[in-house]
């Protein structure tokens, strides 16, 4: 503890020897920890998985080198072991499970920037839980289908799926089983729309979304970024068949399923950008006075100015970009460089710049800024806000990002397929209204 504390400060403080102390201190921690490690009593201890957990958090904070981001995930490795050698017991405490919980949603990280599927050990643990309310909330269950996703976007980039039949049935599995959680969710972790009636350059269009808190908005964002890298690696494979071989290899229903992934990224890119203006204090749950009535008008204290509870699902913001009008680059998104298909020098200090940070809206505006449909005008409001968390919380994180984002290529498969002017016009009906 005493570890990551110090090594938090330095960035702040600008204090060299704050970090001194601190990797003296992660020194002693790392030798305590391996000689628990070792011992046959103590390693089964809540306190070594919970040091071990902490150790991840120190290469955290510590840096954004390849070395550190190495270490990290020796540390999840080694978290992800030892709780497999724990199993089914360490769920008799409550303290056991919020740490199993908590290393789940690392390995999940580690498992966006690996590209590899979650864990089926992890999975399996993970479901003998004992049942408790407190623990298993509603973002429990939506856990699920995310594994799924990761899965099915792992076996299609291995190969493992490769008939285009065979993926179009396993991606429709995984969205209707996103879909059948966040349907399920309670009234309370339902966000609402308003719309502003006065323009807002923290805004872009005129709608937001409004959740119950913080949970809510980042599990709803967490789901919306994972089914994006499920869509853009169904559209990258598309795309690369299309251009490997004839037109006659893309049949109307691979046509119909590619158009309504693009629909699909369009809307979830809607969804997120409609997020962020809560987080940065244009709007807020107290503003939705009377929840139930649509057409009741609310003050947002921002601006001072009235805004409308809206029913019924999204409508279509002009201003966010169609999948005609696109500006992105390379493979599918994930938090290594999206650009290149293979490893980079430079993507240890962008994925841990991704993974590390403690602010919830850099890692959707990240992906609303990296999606195939993204446009000029979307983009560069991810880029803008990312700089203006940079300027205003000093998240150096949010700078990289920022700066990856404006690195960012503009030639990207879809647009320049002969795909994109063969997509046919998608029906409402075909989407699902709750995204």
């Amino acid at each position: 503890m005493t570890a990551v504390g110090l090594a938090a400060c330095p960035e702040s403080l600008r204090s060299s020897e704050l970090m001194t102390r601190a990797q003296e201190s992660y020194a002693i921690a790392l030798g305590l920890t391996h000689r628990a490690l070792r011992d046959p009593i103590e390693v089964v201890k809540d306190t070594t998985m919970l040091a071990v957990l902490i150790l991840g958090t120190y290469e955290f904070v510590s840096g954004y080198s390849a070395y550190t981001m190495r270490a990290w995930q020796d540390h999840v490795n080694g978290a992800a072991a030892l709780a497999s050698i724990r199993g089914a017991t360490q769920f008799r405490s409550k303290a056991g499970a919020r740490m199993f919980l908590m290393l789940c949603q690392t390995v999940l990280i580690s498992c966006i920037q690996s590209g590899l599927p979650m864990p089926r050990s992890l999975i399996d643990l993970r479901r003998q839980i004992p049942y408790s309310e407190e623990l298993m909330g509603p973002d429990f269950h939506v856990a699920y289908p995310v594994y799924k996703a990761l899965q099915v976007r792992h076996d299609i980039r291995s190969g493992t799926l490769d008939n285009l039949d065979d993926i179009v049935n396993a991606v429709s599995d995984v969205q209707e089983e996103i879909s059948a959680v966040l349907f399920g969710l309670p009234e309370d972790w339902r966000y609402h729309r308003v719309q502003l009636t006065q323009p807002d350059p923290r805004v872009l269009g005129q709608t937001c979304h409004v959740y119950t808190g913080l949970l809510q908005s980042t599990t709803w964002n967490t789901v919306r970024g994972i089914h994006m890298l499920l869509l853009e690696t169904i559209v990258e494979k598309f795309c690369a068949v299309s251009e490997s071989s004839d037109d006659a290899a893309i049949s109307e229903a691979h046509l119909q399923m590619l158009a309504r992934s693009v629909e699909l990224l369009n809307m979830l890119g809607r969804s997120i950008a409609a997020s962020i203006p809560q987080h940065l204090g244009v709007v807020s749950i107290r503003d939705i006075i009377d929840r139930r009535d649509p057409a009741h008008t609310v003050s947002i204290a921002a601006k001072k100015q009235a805004c409308h509870v809206l029913p019924g699902s999204p409508a279509h913001d002009p201003r966010l970009g169609t999948g005609d009008d696109t500006s992105s680059s390379g493979s599918s998104p994930v938090m290594f460089d999206p650009t290149r298909p293979t490893a980079h020098p430079d993507n240890a200090t962008r994925f841990m710049s991704l993974a590390s940070t403690n602010n919830t809206i850099i890692w959707p505006l990240y992906m609303l800024g990296m999606s195939s449909v993204c446009s000029p005008e979307t983009k560069k409001y991810a880029v803008e806000g990312l700089y203006a968390i940079h300027r205003e919380a000093g998240l150096e994180q949010a700078r990289v990002v920022a700066e990856l984002l404006q690195e960012q290529k503009t030639d990207h498969s879809i647009r320049n397929s002969s795909l994109l002017s063969k997509l046919p016009s998608i029906a409402p009906s075909v989407v699902p209204s709750l995204i």
